[in-house]
């Protein structure tokens, strides 16, 4: 079900471009940037209205059941289990975490309803190739060429 109408998104867009106009009669910028600005603010407006009926809509209609454990790993299943005949994990990369790729694996799940698809969290630790800053990482990434990783500390956890 949509928020707004789409009469109601014409009115506020109207609105705000007429806002913006007169803001910029007073302003030293140009006119037509305020115009983009008023059309970027509706079409955001307009999408994210659109994504909201869809994603209510598509909860109710989804083949597939989405879970988040609540320690970052977020694991899509087929409604009917015993459906599954495979299973695709999605590693994120450094600093990143599951929620990242949730959308994807959405599509995915939506593409290959036979698929159960598991997007783990990497644990939060230390990296010392980014100055010690604590981010989610699948070990500590010493330096970017061929040979300083060879002994990394935690690789070893990760797989």
């Amino acid at each position: 079900m949509l928020l707004a109408s789409s009469s109601s998104l014409v009115k506020r867009s109207a609105t705000i471009q007429r806002t913006l106009t007169k803001r910029s009669k007073l302003s030293s910028r140009p006119p037509c940037l305020f115009v983009v600005a008023a059309t970027f603010v509706t079409t955001v407006l307009s999408f994210h209205q659109e994504v909201r009926a869809y994603s209510s809509f598509s909860s109710r209609m989804s083949p597939f059941n989405m879970e988040r454990d609540g320690k970052g790993t977020i694991t899509i299943t087929p409604k009917n289990e015993a459906d599954q005949t495979a299973l695709i994990v999605i590693s994120h990369g450094l600093g990143d975490t599951s929620e990242g790729f949730a959308d994807v694996a959405e599509h995915l799940a939506r593409e290959l309803p036979y698929a159960k698809i598991v997007l783990p969290t990497a644990p939060t630790q230390p990296v010392t190739m980014n100055m010690g800053m604590s981010m989610p990482s699948w070990y500590d990434i010493t330096g970017l060429d061929e040979r300083s990783n060879e002994e990394c500390k935690g690789i070893e956890d990760s797989q």
